[in-house]
């Protein structure tokens, strides 16, 4: 079984990014250890914004599954579920979660109302959107 590692690249010398890629060296290191092909995609900037060549790097791996360690880049909160949708669009398996969740993580007023909906306990806050008066107390 062939396992491609997607990572960010680390070309900005932030702690969090170097973290990922030393993660994926490890994850990378464990398989292989246990009989697995192993091969890593650091996407760049550059690349995560040409979706055709970054197509065609996933496609020339042929892998049979994507351990995905890419989690988008500052700039680009929605570049990690940009990612995760490429890899469904490709029909590749791949681990975390799928892009419809990734993008309501980033919507956490929407995320905190889905959990209430389903009696899952949130911490009482609320939502300011540019412009808006912040109140004297939370709402109940």
């Amino acid at each position: 079984m062939k396992i491609l590692i997607a990572v960010a690249a680390d070309k900005t010398g932030r702690t969090d990014v170097s973290d990922a890629l030393r993660c994926a060296l490890a994850v990378a290191e464990t398989l292989a250890q246990n009989g697995y092909a192993v091969s890593m995609l650091q996407v760049d900037e550059a690349l995560a914004e040409d979706r055709d060549a970054l197509c065609s790097a996933l496609r020339s791996e042929q892998p049979d599954c994507v351990f995905n360690l890419f989690e988008g880049f500052a700039d680009n909160p929605a570049g990690e579920a940009d990612f995760a949708e490429l890899l469904e669009g490709l029909a590749l398996p791949f681990t975390g979660n799928r892009a419809a969740t990734l993008r309501l993580c980033l919507d956490k007023q929407k995320t905190k109302q889905l959990l209430s909906e389903h009696h899952i306990p949130v911490p009482a806050g609320i939502c300011l959107r540019p412009g808006d008066t912040i109140p004297e107390a939370l709402p109940d």
